[in-house]
């Protein structure tokens, strides 16, 4: 079994308004070539509050600044259906009569992330107003109720695929009886409601290690056992890998570059940064090297490999994505892991 190659773009949905059609396809042109099986993406992060660029789920009040629960934004739905079309019908030889492949690009939604908890002066999309929930780390039955009109909104938008939560952290951690506890009322409720609209494991999530080791046996013990996937963050050069002896409970693993570290690293390992240098990644050889080793400790329990582009910053345009850093690496990695060629 093949690793799936997952390319990591959050604030895919909240910008791709300021882009047209033409311009969508010709990055999903490239990666379908190139083999790429996955788009993680989700709500953004929206600490821009200029409100021009960025398009969030929901409106927000001119009077108090706040975002609404109760009044959805409704160009961020067509950017979802817009992306989840594009990536899969997207022809990849539209010159060529004889040559009928499609992109047959998943979208897989991560529908929260560490913003929801930390509650950072970065993260002004998820300050949510007095009635609203206390973030979506809130497991009374009110914020539950709000989060199954969130999926059933992104249902109806024909998403079928999710993410559990990125870097996410219980604000519980340190009393395991109170941890657990939550769990069972906020995840399993959660991946719960979800199995029950019909959404697809695998579950891909990344978490603390306390957190993700409540996720891994309440999931287990309450709805069924390896339908999650712990992605490892920040782990896309070999020595930053736990050893094999701390994986052998991870019945379903990914690994991601993203959250990773490179500075410390000889710049012969260090692959391109953004425009602003905010984030820089590993090079394209170091991601081979550390999804090969993970694969040679724990086998087919080796899931997905995420790459996160760092060639462009949020307001550029999908064309300046590097092909040699940021799309080939979606074939080099399976070529050199597994030596099957998914170039298409």
């Amino acid at each position: 079994m093949i690793a799936k190659s997952q390319i990591f773009w959050l604030q895919a949905p909240s910008i791709l308004h300021n882009f047209d059609d033409h311009t969508v396809e010709r990055m999903v042109r490239r990666y379908g070539k190139a083999g790429c099986n996955e788009f993680r993406v989700g709500p953004g992060w929206g600490w821009d509050n200029s409100y021009g660029f960025y398009v969030m789920p929901f409106k927000r009040s001119q009077r108090t600044n706040m975002w609404l629960w109760n009044k959805p934004d409704y160009r961020w739905d067509e950017n979802i259906v817009r992306l989840r079309k594009t990536l899969w019908r997207t022809k990849l030889y539209p010159n060529d009569p004889e040559r009928k492949q499609r992109s047959r690009i998943r979208l897989r939604f991560s529908y929260i992330d560490h913003c929801l908890y930390k509650g950072d002066a970065d993260c002004n999309f998820w300050k949510f107003n007095s009635g609203g929930p206390n973030g979506m780390y809130d497991d009374s039955d009110r914020a539950f109720g709000l989060f199954k009109d969130y999926i059933d909104r992104l249902w109806d938008n024909r998403v079928r695929w999710y993410d559990l939560g990125n870097e996410i952290k219980s604000p519980h951690e340190g009393d395991k009886k109170a941890l657990y506890a939550w769990t069972k009322r906020y995840a399993v409720r959660h991946l719960e409601y979800m199995l029950q609209k019909g959404a697809k494991p695998l579950f891909t999530f990344s978490a603390s290690e306390e957190t993700a080791h409540a996720y891994r046996g309440w999931i287990a013990d309450m709805i069924k056992p390896n339908i999650i996937c712990q992605m490892l963050h920040g782990q896309m050069i070999p020595e930053n890998l736990p050893p094999k002896g701390q994986l052998w409970h991870l019945a379903k693993i990914g690994i991601s570059c993203d959250g990773l570290n490179v500075k410390h690293l000889p710049l012969y390992r260090q692959g391109l940064c953004t425009v602003s240098k905010k984030y820089c990644d590993s090079s394209t050889k170091e991601h081979m090297k550390s999804c090969k080793k993970l694969h040679e400790m724990v086998g087919n329990r080796f899931r997905f490999w995420e790459h996160l582009p760092r060639t462009i910053d949020d307001k550029q345009s999908p064309d300046n994505i590097n092909q040699h850093c940021d799309v080939t690496v979606c074939w080099r990695v399976p070529k050199h892991v597994y030596g099957v060629d998914v170039k298409r």
